[in-house]
This record gives structure tokens, sequence and C-alpha cells, in this order.
């Protein structure tokens, strides 16, 4: 009786081993068929951490007015990823607010509502309070900006002065003072 039990146990755990072995080799394949359709498509389906020269991320989310905003491949953007209660981010965003675009989009995302004075705002400036596309862009860390041209990541940086380097970095390029 005791054989047969071990002989039973065995065969048991061999048909796990093969069935783990399946599933590995399914989810490889799973992960080497959406890397194709990424390559193929030209478009990111999964959240990481992008680099510059990656696709951007899309996203659709509402914005501090309540419409519905969109990245779009045509047009220059700006994303700022900032925090409530950091103070370098408070900086930028007095900054941003005295500021006019130049023709592009500014989306400034946030885990929390960011409060502020939206009639002080450029129509262009998105205030959107967004856990998902912070995690899709990959930003753990705050304040950080990413540019966007023709849908493609030109910069992405973590701010770690001021205002100042804001400016330097983005300013000139993308704003003009009111």
């Amino acid at each position: 009786m005791a054989n047969f039990n071990e002989l039973l146990l065995w065969t048991f755990m061999i048909i796990q081993m093969a069935i783990i072995f399946l599933l590995a080799r399914l989810v490889g394949s799973y992960i080497t068929k959406l890397n194709q359709l990424e390559a193929n498509m030209n478009i990111k389906l999964r959240g990481s951490n992008v680099t510059e020269g990656d696709i951007a991320p899309a996203f659709r989310e509402y914005d501090h007015k309540n419409a519905i905003v969109t990245l779009r491949a045509d047009k220059k953007a700006v994303l700022l990823f900032l925090q409530p209660s950091c103070s370098k981010c408070k900086e930028i965003l007095s900054y941003i607010k005295e500021q006019t675009t130049l023709g592009i989009d500014v989306f400034i995302f946030s885990k929390e509502e960011i409060v502020q004075n939206s009639a002080q705002l450029s129509e262009q400036i998105h205030l959107v309070t967004s856990e998902t596309v912070i995690k899709n862009y990959g930003i753990t860390d705050f304040p950080a900006v990413l540019t966007i041209e023709n849908g493609r990541i030109i910069e992405k940086m973590l701010l770690r002065t001021n205002v100042e380097e804001f400016s330097e970095i983005v300013g000139e390029r993308y704003f003009k003072a009111s």
C-alpha cells in the first residue's frame, strides 16, 4: 500500500510540474506577442518607466473644468507631475499661473486634487487628478516634468532644485510671461 501511495504522489508531482512548465511558456508567449504588438502599432499598452524617445502613453482624463483631455500626437505638450504638499511643486504652479503657453498643452497631474483659482490659468493648462496616468508614466518622485513632441517623450526629468531650474529647462521654449 505504501508503494502505491508513493507512486500516486510522484505521478501527481510530475503532472504539477508539467502544468507549471506549460503555464510559464504560455506567459512568455503572451509577453512576446504583447511586445510585438506595441512595436508594430507604435503604441504603449502597459504602464512602465518611460524614457526619452519612447512613445508617450495615451490618456483620457477629466481636467479641473470637467472637460475630457487627451494627449494629441500632433501637438507639443508639457506634462508636470506635482503634489499639493510639495513646496517646489507649489512654486512651479505659481510660476505657470503667471505664464502664457506658446501653443502647447500643459497637463498638471497629481494624485490629489490641486485646489487653485482656475480663472487664473490659461485655457491650455489642465489640472488633472489621476493616479493611473502617474503610474503609466512611471513617476515615483515629485516634481517631475516631461516634454512631448510628435507623440514622443523628448525630455523626462525630476526637478531637484526650484522654479528657476524649471524655467531654464522648459520655460524658455514653451512659455512667455503674461
